[in-house]
């Protein structure tokens, strides 16, 4: 037997012997055993339950950051009938500038009587006297002048309705003037809460400042008889008062405008600095012995300014009538002085507007609109056209109408495309322009919108003026309008029933 074939026989032997035995002399390499061959158990694979993405752990800077403060939810527009749900937007009728300062109608809106008065106040102008708050007798202050607050209402003085103001909006009242009340304060009827509230405090100093015409030492308007020439921006929540007095108690006017801004709300937190003044309108018609008394102006919320017209100035003896400046005031302007405001001024006419009749602007007609009521007339009634405000005043063609007188309150109405007039007891009226497509308006309606009642504001002899405001507001998802008036201040030794604020549905 060769060497080669032995080797290999004695390797197929042992192979044999090997696998005869394996079971018998050796364990068995059992992997899932745990001590096969003593390794350790292998530590099973987590499950990972499906979360999202774990953001990374952020690397560590010597600057340490800042997180950022969240976000917080904001709460619903409430409504009068249920929080819980986002206010819906108000049914309005179709304007490319759409209707500035329509609010949530607050609670006391759903029940008014609709086409008839109702008392809607809580307390009177006179308890929030400026004179009694700061320790003076009532009517005892160095600007009461001979009556004291109740002639921020009775002495030919007008107001605005500052839609913007808190919650729901304000009626507010200014003026005075001459011997009646020389306070520059401003007073609110919170729409919301319904109580009279002092927005500013009046100046304690009545001295004139020379250099600065119709203007107090701290910066206040001189309280003149405001007719019709107080009013509102409501893009900038600011109270604009568009004339002055000379001198207390000198009844000369000044066509000068005075802004307040309203944010501060009340004047616990009133400053003086907070007024700011525009420059004399110098360019303006004179009269012998000075410029009279009157005037009237609109809001334009198509162009976000006002239209004056100015109080009378020089006399026509031809049309045996005074001339009126008409004039374009734009707020909105800051001059290198340091005063506000830009007078653009257009011819007047013989039209005899005094001043002491309402005047609105017709957002949608775009015309400035006034009546002329001195000789009780309800026939005479005026526009003028906004887009060429150069053009003197159109009569319309009115048959009858309601007993009309000056002083009367008028403003525009959206929801009924109408001027609201009211003068006296429980009457209303509309007073309504008939549509023309060429711009060339001629005619003129009257109606009543008024239903019986026997609640109704008291008259004031010495005229309403625009302390009767037409206020808008959302309720339910549609637009409502309430007229709201003030004839009294309700001062002690006035009639006990008056002083309150009276509010009216319109139908």
């Amino acid at each position: 037997m060769n060497t080669k074939f032995a080797s290999q026989l004695i390797l197929v032997m042992g192979l044999i012997f090997l696998f005869n035995n394996c079971g018998k002399g050796f364990k068995s390499l059992d992997f899932n055993s745990q001590s096969s061959q003593g390794l350790p158990t292998p530590t099973p694979t987590p499950t990972i339950p499906p979360t999202a993405t774990p953001t990374p752990t952020a690397i560590p800077s010597t600057t340490p950051s800042v997180s950022p403060s969240p976000t917080p939810r904001p709460s619903p527009t409430p409504t009068p009938t249920c929080s819980c749900t986002p206010t819906p937007t108000p049914t309005i009728p179709p304007n490319p500038a759409g209707i500035p300062g329509v609010r949530p109608a607050p609670a006391w809106v759903g029940s008014l009587p609709v086409g008839q008065w109702k008392a809607i106040s809580l307390n009177k102008i006179a308890d929030v006297d400026s004179a009694i708050d700061f320790g003076y007798p009532r009517s005892g202050a160095p600007w009461s002048s001979v009556e004291g607050i109740s002639g921020i209402v009775d002495d030919w003085s007008g107001g605005a309705l500052a839609s913007n103001y808190g919650v729901a909006g304000a009626l507010l009242v200014f003026g005075g003037g001459h011997g009646g009340y020389g306070g520059s304060d401003v007073y609110g009827f919170d729409l919301n809460d319904r109580v009279w509230k002092r927005i500013s405090n009046p100046s304690a100093d009545l001295t004139p400042v020379a250099t600065t015409p119709g203007t107090f030492k701290d910066g206040s308007p001189i309280t003149p008889h405001t007719y019709n020439t107080s009013n509102y921006q409501p893009t900038t929540n600011t109270f604009v008062t568009l004339t002055a007095y000379i001198s207390i108690p000198n009844p000369l006017h000044v066509n000068i405008a005075h802004h307040l801004n309203l944010n501060h709300l009340t004047a616990d937190k009133y400053n003086p600095t907070m007024w700011r003044r525009s420059q004399v309108n110098t360019s303006q018609e004179t009269y012998p012995g000075g410029a009279l008394e009157g005037g009237s102006s609109c809001y334009d919320r198509n162009r976000d300014l006002f239209w004056i017209w100015e109080p009378p100035h020089s006399w026509n003896s031809a049309t045996d009538s005074f001339y009126n400046r008409f004039t374009k005031y734009n707020p909105n302007i800051t001059n290198s002085d340091g005063t506000v405001g830009q007078y653009t001024n257009y011819p007047g006419d013989g039209s005899g507007h005094g001043g002491s009749n309402g005047a609105s602007c017709d957002p949608i007609k775009d015309i400035y609109v006034f009546g002329q009521f001195n000789g009780g007339d309800a026939r005479n009634v005026y526009y003028r056209d906004l887009r060429n405000p150069s053009a003197l005043a159109k009569k319309l063609s009115v048959t009858g109408g309601p007993p009309v007188s000056q002083g009367n309150g008028w403003d525009y109405s959206d929801t009924r495309d109408s001027f609201i007039y009211w003068s006296s007891d429980a009457d209303v009226y509309e007073f309504r322009i008939a549509t023309n497509t060429n711009r060339n308006f001629t005619i003129g309606s009257w109606a009543k919108i008024s239903n019986a009642s026997s609640i109704y504001p008291e008259t004031n002899g010495n005229g309403t003026f625009n302390r009767f405001r037409v206020a808008k507001f959302n309720l339910n998802g549609s637009l409502v309008e309430v007229a709201v008036v003030v004839s009294h201040s309700g001062e002690p030794g006035e009639n006990t029933s008056w002083g309150y604020v009276y509010a009216f549905r319109l139908p």
